[in-house]
């Protein structure tokens, strides 16, 4: 039994036949098979056939294993997803998330898949957007902060008052960028002394749940929707402020 498969492993091999695939076709070991051609020389041509079929199984293994990760991303993405959903209900009852989540739809940013950010020159926005981020899991310690100065503004006197005004530590800072206005071309004043604040935290659970959430707020739900729970929201802080 031995000799005869020895015998079939040297003709496979002498038509060009890799080890491996050898070694599959006949339930042996790789090892074993390379001891029984040890003598046989393959060809040029049987050489690069090999090299190239080779290449050709790395480069589907790469893409089964980019298909794979992809597959297990949208898995966990939707599982976020749901969870949003669920708790949604109670979220929603919440007027301080409600208006942290219409700041967001009007100011945040949607793109990227891995990070909640939003960007404003006005203090009191972004105030309002780290107590929200607070009522939804995220803590002001893993905020990154990055401020744009124009027009020739102060970097340092910028990033203290940003600092100073968020309450941020300094290692929470990325390199402040200073830009010059295309339109003005440096000649007009700064309107904006301390620039603009861009705020950012990594977290992909939190950005595709911010998602969902504001899907259902603008009543984008799964079966269609109805009325978007933020225009019957703002209608009744509407109608409370006016007291009817």
């Amino acid at each position: 039994m031995k000799a005869e498969l020895k015998r079939i492993a040297k003709n496979l091999r002498r038509r060009g036949w890799s080890k491996k695939r050898i070694a599959k076709k006949l339930g042996v070991s790789t090892s074993t098979v390379r001891l029984w051609v040890a003598e046989i020389e393959l060809t040029a041509d049987q050489i690069a056939s090999l090299e190239s079929r080779g290449r050709k199984a790395v480069e589907l293994g790469r893409r089964a294993g980019v298909e794979t990760i992809k597959r297990n991303c949208a898995a966990r993405w939707e599982g976020f997803r749901r969870e949003a959903e669920v708790e949604y209900e109670a979220l929603s009852k919440d007027p301080r998330f409600m208006f942290g989540l219409a700041l967001y739809v009007g100011e945040g940013s949607k793109a990227g898949k891995n990070a909640v950010s939003i960007a404003n020159a006005d203090v009191y926005v972004l105030r309002s957007a780290i107590e929200f981020f607070g009522m939804i899991g995220l803590g002001r310690e893993s905020l990154k902060a990055q401020i744009q100065v124009h027009n020739d503004g102060d970097i340092r006197t910028a990033e203290k008052y940003w600092l100073d005004a968020l309450g941020l530590e300094k290692r929470q800072l990325h390199k402040t960028i200073a830009v010059t206005s295309i339109s003005s071309k440096g000649t007009k004043g700064n309107v904006l002394p301390y620039g603009t604040c861009h705020l950012r935290v990594f977290s992909t659970q939190a950005q595709q749940k911010l998602l969902r959430w504001m899907e259902l707020a603008l009543g984008k739900s799964r079966d269609g929707g109805a009325t978007p729970p933020l225009a019957i929201w703002g209608r009744s802080l509407t109608e409370r402020a006016s007291g009817l």
